[in-house]
């Protein structure tokens, strides 16, 4: 994913990768919508917090980045993992009432 040019300075990247850890494309391709979104909410909240950033060490911000994305990928994996018990909702009926 592109780092916004604005946050650039603070990341002192332009682009993150990182390994979505699944070798299926159809799940790599919804794993990656999540953190996408995911990222959009820590962009916003870093934009909110500028003044905040230029005051962190370079190690210090892209340690708090890289912690975000992996909770980020772990949540979405439990989630996507938890026994269907435990999930919103389970088939259709389900999903309707939920």
């Amino acid at each position: 994913m592109n780092v916004p040019k604005d946050l650039q300075p603070y990341l002192y990247r332009k682009e993150l990768r990182y390994s979505l850890r699944t070798g299926y494309i159809g799940l790599a391709k919804h794993k990656a919508r999540y953190l996408a979104g995911q990222l959009h909410m820590l962009f916003k909240y870093l934009r909110g917090s500028v003044n905040g950033l230029s005051k962190l060490e370079t190690k210090k911000i892209q340690e708090l980045v890289n912690q975000f994305i992996k909770k980020s990928i772990d949540q979405w994996d439990e989630s996507y993992t938890a026994p269907e018990s435990s999930r919103p909702y389970v088939d259709v009926d389900g999903f309707r009432s939920y």
